[in-house]
């Protein structure tokens, strides 16, 4: 077992957390994880994030193609990753053919799976598992496995830390650090540097240092590349009067520096779990939904800046958190089991909305048209993004994930009902 050195001492060096919005309350509740990966080519599965696992839609919406539960993808959707006891699997979405990658030990979970897929990192299990609802703990147990060798190295950090996601290169695992590691209150993004085994801070174009932050992380989202993490936070800020706001936390694992971009009110002023993010096709645009407030704000994710906040009664509701998608021409919006387009220039309402058969827990678009994939339960609802017209829904079984003749069991046996 490796022991790692960790680097803490950098008074001259940038943190990543954002010392203009830090306040004094503690929010370190569940996010919503519906992290996006990259938009799928025409022909290839779409990969679906739901609370029992990850579907892999095809690209005609007419199948549930793959079925896993307690996996990640990696940041492409290309390839997923699970535990089956002491052994990691490589699962392929296309088709649920499982190859396994190694032995790593029992009572592991896959926690990151980096760029490609070439890196899996894994950590014992846990109950109620969140990186942003820690358990105190002095001491952090994190393995890297190498998927091409099968090599698993091991970093016994000293302190509380949560991964987050693997830089391009995978040379560097970026991860939250908590304190004080047995009570936290407070954390900011560091960076574990996998060769040497140091806990870096990580640098910020903002050039100053930066405090650690108390705020509650909502929810995540995915560059189109693959090179960009972007979260959202809120939390009652002493610099506007005690006042919830909200900011998104800007990662890029390529270039290994972290940004904040704060977001206009009225935007995330309500403590609840209320904003939903999205990307644009091209990735240069990022759309936060906060149905609490009734408004969207359009950030240039370029320029690192907001551009525009419309106010959308339409998108106004009691409860649930927004789940969002950008179709050519149009943003679609899901609370509940209600669902309103609206026209990407103007960001105006496209028509009367929708209503889905499930409560939906994800949103996703299928390349190359106007489909959209509606996650609800072990639901999906296939509805046309142009019309709001459901074209059929695909079901999945809710027994645990069986494998036969080195194959995910494929639901669509079983389990399919279509409406059509």
């Amino acid at each position: 077992m490796q022991q790692m050195r960790v680097g803490l001492a950098a008074a001259a060096a940038l943190a990543a957390a954002c010392a203009g919005t830090a306040g004094s309350d503690v929010g370190l509740e569940p996010r919503q994880a519906d992290i996006g990966q990259r938009p799928a080519s025409p022909g290839e599965p779409v990969l679906v994030r739901t609370a029992g696992g990850q579907a892999a839609i095809n690209a005609a919406g007419e199948r549930v193609a793959t079925w896993v539960r307690h996996a990640e993808a990696a940041p492409d959707g290309s390839v997923l990753y699970r535990m089956d006891g002491p052994f990691l699997d490589r699962v392929s979405p296309e088709d649920g053919r499982v190859e396994r990658v190694a032995e790593v030990g029992g009572g592991l979970v896959v926690r990151v799976v980096g760029p490609g897929g070439t890196k899996v990192v894994v950590m014992p299990r846990r109950e109620g598992a969140d990186p942003y609802r820690p358990e105190g703990r002095a001491h952090t147990q994190v393995a890297v496995v190498d998927t091409r060798s099968g090599v698993l190295t091991r970093h016994d950090l000293d302190g509380n830390y949560e991964p987050e996601a693997l830089a391009t290169d995978g040379g560097s695992l970026f991860v939250i650090e908590y304190n004080p590691p047995l009570e936290p209150d407070r954390y900011r993004v560091r960076r574990l540097d996998l060769e040497t085994g140091e806990v870096l801070d990580v640098f910020s174009p903002d050039k100053h240092l930066q405090e650690e932050m108390r705020g509650t992380a909502r929810t995540q989202v995915m560059a189109a590349d693959g090179k960009r993490l972007y979260t959202l936070y809120t939390l009652r800020s002493d610099h506007h009067g005690g006042e919830p706001v909200a900011f998104v936390h800007v990662l890029d694992l390529e270039g290994q520096w972290a940004h904040c971009v704060d977001l206009p009110a009225p935007l995330g002023r309500s403590d609840e779990m209320a904003v939903g993010l999205a990307l644009d096709a091209t990735a240069n645009r990022l759309l936060a939904v906060d149905r609490a407030a009734g408004a969207i704000a359009e950030v240039d994710t370029v320029e690192l800046v907001p551009v525009r906040v419309v106010a959308r009664p339409e998108l106004a509701a009691a409860g649930g958190v927004p789940s969002v998608a950008v179709l050519p021409g149009r943003v679609v919006v899901a609370i509940g089991n209600r669902l309103q387009a609206l026209d990407r220039l103007t960001l105006g309402p496209a028509g009367d909305p929708w209503t889905a058969p499930e409560p939906v827990e994800s949103l996703r678009p299928v390349p190359g048209g106007s489909l959209l994939i509606a996650a609800g339960g072990d639901r999906f609802a296939v509805i046309d993004g142009a019309t709001g017209t459901l074209r059929r829904t695909l079901s999945v079984p809710g027994s645990v994930l069986k494998v036969r003749a080195g194959r995910l069991f494929d639901p669509v046996r079983g389990g399919l009902e279509c409406a059509c």
